[in-house]
C-alpha cells in the first residue's frame, strides 16, 4: 500500500527516483508487493527488498526468504537483501542469522544458496514468470515447464493442493531439488513427493517434458 501511495505522489510531483527500499517480514506483505509490481509503477523501476531471517531454526529462517526469491524472480529491477547475515548476541534479544558467530553457514544459508543456483543457473536461466501464491508455497512458469517451491507446513492444505497439481502433470518427468542437502531426484510426477530427510526444509519441483 505504501508503494502505491509513494508512486502516486511521485508521479503527481513529476519526481522519478532510481530505487525504492521496502521491508517484508511475512507472506501477506510479500504477495502484496508482488501485486503492486505486477500492476506496474511509473515513478521507479527498481526496488530493494529487505527480508528478515533473524529467527532461530531452518523453518523460520528460510521459509519467507525462499518464497521471496521465487516470487520476486520475474522482476529484473528487484534486489533482495537478507537481514541478518551473521548471528548477533549483543542486543536485548539474541538475533539469529544465515551464518553463526563463527561465520559458519546455518542450514538456512544452504537452502537459499542452492535455491539461488536453481533459479539463476542452467535450469531456469532467468525465464521464471507468472508466480502465484499457493497453499504449499509458490507456483511459477519456467518456460514450458512448471516450477513449484514447496514449503512444508506453511499451510495445512498445502499437501492436498500439491497432490492435485502433480496429478494434472500426468506422466511428466519431475526434478526434485532438495534444498537442505543439495540432492537432485528425477522421476515421474506421481513419485515426486516422498518423506524428506528434514520435514521442515523447502524443496523445488520442476516438471520437464520428455
Amino acid at each position: 500500500e505504501s508503494l502505491s501511495v509513494l508512486d502516486a505522489r511521485l508521479a503527481a510531483a513529476d519526481v522519478p527516483v532510481d530505487r525504492v527500499v521496502c521491508h517484508v517480514d511475512d507472506r501477506d506483505e510479500l504477495w502484496q508487493l508482488v501485486g503492486v509490481l505486477e500492476s506496474g509503477v511509473t515513478s521507479f523501476d527498481s526496488v530493494d527488498v529487505l527480508v528478515e531471517v533473524g529467527l532461530q531454526g531452518l523453518a523460520a529462517d528460510a521459509w519467507l526468504a525462499a518464497e521471496a526469491l521465487v516470487a520476486l524472480a520475474p522482476f529484473p529491477g528487484v534486489r533482495i537483501h537478507l537481514d541478518t547475515l551473521v548471528e548477533l548476541d549483543r542486543t536485548m534479544d539474541m538475533r539469529g542469522g544465515l551464518l553463526n558467530r563463527m561465520c559458519n553457514p546455518r542450514p538456512s544459508f544452504r537452502v537459499l544458496q542452492i535455491l539461488n543456483t536453481v533459479l539463476h543457473g542452467r535450469v531456469v536461466a532467468g525465464n521464471l514468470a507468472d508466480t502465484r501464491r499457493t497453499a504449499y508455497g509458490v507456483r511459477a512458469q519456467a518456460g514450458d515447464d512448471h516450477l513449484m517451491l514447496v514449503v512444508p507446513g506453511v499451510d495445512p492444505a498445502g499437501r492436498t493442493q500439491l497432490d492435485q497439481e502433480l496429478a494434472e502433470l500426468g506422466s511428466s518427468t519431475v526434478l526434485r531439488y532438495e534444498l537442505g542437502r543439495g540432492w537432485v531426484h528425477r522421476g515421474p510426477a506421481e513419485r515426486a513427493v516422498f518423506a524428506p530427510t528434514d520435514p521442515t526444509a523447502p524443496y523445488v519441483l520442476l516438471s520437464r517434458r520428455g
